[in-house]
């Protein structure tokens, strides 16, 4: 008798099991099919190869963190509470989210979509909205892999001669400025300043009628 095949949800949860473990290339046929113990034949005929796991792994993950925005909320208190949420989800998986390339989009777009329509809603143009999404999607994921790449390898304590110049002294002094003595839990000052930056940049560039909603829920 044929073995019944594997439930889409178990190989799922396996795979970004394999695939934050923290070693390069974890995430293989043979490793993961010896983890659910079964062939890579029934992994190949469920999931496909490897690109096609990888994309419905991020349609999966992404799926489950659907934004939700609360009644009466500013547009600017949205965009930093969205972006915020961003973060912490790339680098609750960052092995999975540096997948995150320009064939593997949908996922982002699809997680998007809650906070255009809700820009939309209160009187942004649908182009202006669009533009300003992606605007925060790029910067946001950019950020976040750089935390991740800078947790993972610190910066190291600058040299002399690499002191010597003012430019790179202040660069130093920033990055060590990020670093030191931040709460794990809550973004670093460096990416909170960036979506400030971001949202007084929106706020410059928006008609001064923009409404505040009167109620809208991210779905």
């Amino acid at each position: 008798m044929a073995r019944p095949l594997l439930d889409s949800d178990t190989i799922y949860e396996a795979a970004l099991g394999l695939i934050e473990e923290g070693e390069p290339g974890a995430l293989t046929a043979r490793n993961l099919a010896t983890k659910l113990r079964c062939s890579t034949r029934t992994l190949y005929k469920q999931v496909g190869k490897q690109d096609q796991l990888i994309a419905s792994l991020l349609d999966y993950y992404f799926r489950s963190k659907t934004p939700r925005f609360s009644f009466g909320d500013s547009w600017q208190s949205v965009v930093a509470q969205w972006s915020r949420d961003l973060r912490e989800i790339i680098l609750a998986r960052p092995n999975l989210a540096a997948h995150l390339t320009p064939e593997n989009h949908a996922p982002i777009a699809d997680y998007t979509k809650p906070l255009l329509l809700f820009l939309m809603e209160v009187g942004f143009e649908p182009t202006a909205a669009a533009d300003v999404c992606k605007s925060l999607a790029h910067v946001v994921i950019s950020l976040a892999h750089a935390e991740f790449a800078t947790q993972k390898y610190p910066t190291p304590t600058p040299t002399d001669t690499a002191m010597a110049s003012e430019v790179t002294s202040l660069l130093y002094s920033s990055l060590a400025e990020d670093q030191a003595g931040v709460d794990p839990s809550q973004p670093p000052p460096n990416f909170l300043r960036t979506v400030e930056w971001l949202i007084k940049g929106i706020e410059a560039h928006q008609p001064v009628g923009i409404d505040q909603p009167a109620g809208i829920e991210g779905s």
